[in-house]
């Protein structure tokens, strides 16, 4: 619309929000900040156990994500964004959980949260 290309949620979110065609277009100030509140905590706990499931579990890593990118992404894109969709994840991991060398236990704090969101 009016030559503008939108391609990340946040921003055609934003997009249609300000031209009025939202779900919570009559909600209540009150009720759209709480929606606003739960929406970002879930993607705060739910973004870094996607994150580790996808890139930084070694097993989903080789025996799903890799070869999903390698045959969605043309080449030479598919040999160079996978690499740097994990490199990103575990740097997330670490700024997160700073203390912690070994991803046995991050795996176990990923795999906490999801059991949160779960419940």
């Amino acid at each position: 619309h009016e030559n503008e290309c939108l391609t990340k949620f946040g921003e055609i979110s934003a997009y249609l929000r300000k031209n009025n065609h939202t779900a919570d277009f009559e909600l209540s100030p009150k009720q759209c900040a709480e929606a606003f509140a739960y929406s970002h905590l879930i993607y705060e706990k739910l973004v870094p156990a996607l994150q580790f499931v996808w890139w930084i579990d070694s097993k989903n890593f080789i025996e799903f994500t890799r070869p999903l990118y390698a045959k969605l992404l043309p080449f030479p894109l598919n040999f160079y964004y996978p690499g740097q969709y994990e490199k990103h994840a575990k740097q997330l991991a670490m700024s997160l959980y700073p203390e912690e060398d070994d991803l046995s236990v991050i795996e176990t704090a990923v795999s906490c949260h999801c059991y949160w969101i779960s419940t």
